[in-house]
C-alpha cells in the first residue's frame, strides 16, 4: 500500500497540487491510510468510507450490531 500511496503522490504533484483532501472508499481506504501516514502535511482532510479503522478490535462484533437496513451513504440537508 505504501508504494500505491507514493504513486498517488506523484500523480497529484504532477497535476500541480501540494495540499489536497483525500477521499477513499472500501479497499482504497488502505491506500489512503498509507498516504496519510507517509505524507500527513500534504492532506487538508482525510475522508474514509466503508472501511474499518486500523487497530479497531472486534470489528466483526461492531458490524453485527448495526441495523440490518441502513442507507449506504447518508446525506443531510444543510441551511445556507
Amino acid at each position: 500500500m505504501t508504494a500505491l500511496a507514493r504513486h498517488i503522490r506523484t500523480l497529484v504533484n504532477g497535476l500541480g497540487h501540494s495540499r489536497f483532501a483525500l477521499i477513499a472508499h472500501d479497499l482504497g481506504a488502505s491506500i489512503a491510510y498509507a498516504y496519510a501516514q507517509q505524507f500527513p502535511e500534504e492532506l487538508t482532510r482525510l475522508v474514509v468510507m466503508d472501511d474499518p479503522i486500523p487497530g479497531l478490535k472486534d470489528w466483526d462484533i461492531v458490524c453485527l450490531r448495526r441495523p440490518k437496513i441502513q442507507p449506504h451513504v447518508g446525506i443531510a440537508p444543510t441551511e445556507n
